[in-house]
């Protein structure tokens, strides 16, 4: 049986665990449904994890029900723009 304090720890190290995945990929944008599958958790649990994050304005959440970077600006304001052989992201002018 988990205790409330043990639950917490958990909630803390899996909401972490997702922080350090949306830094590593700073362009990563999931629904619920693909973040329940990647993370491994219920609906009611990821919900949360997402809300709280979102609620501390580390992810926004997007009209489209995806959850991406506050700090990253949506797709609509990103561009690609040729730099020598590949392509970068680029902010919209």
């Amino acid at each position: 049986m988990q205790t409330r304090r043990t639950a917490t720890i958990t909630a803390e190290r899996i909401a972490e665990r997702i922080r350090r995945e949306f830094l590593a990929l700073p362009g990563l944008r999931l629904s619920l449904e693909q973040a329940e599958r990647v993370w491994g958790l219920d609906a009611e649990a990821c919900a949360a994890l997402l809300d709280s994050l979102v609620s501390t304005r580390f992810l926004a959440h997007e009209s489209d029900g995806s959850f991406r970077r506050a700090d990253v600006p949506p797709r609509e304001d990103l561009r690609l723009l040729p730099v020598g052989r590949g392509l970068r992201p680029r902010h919209a002018a």
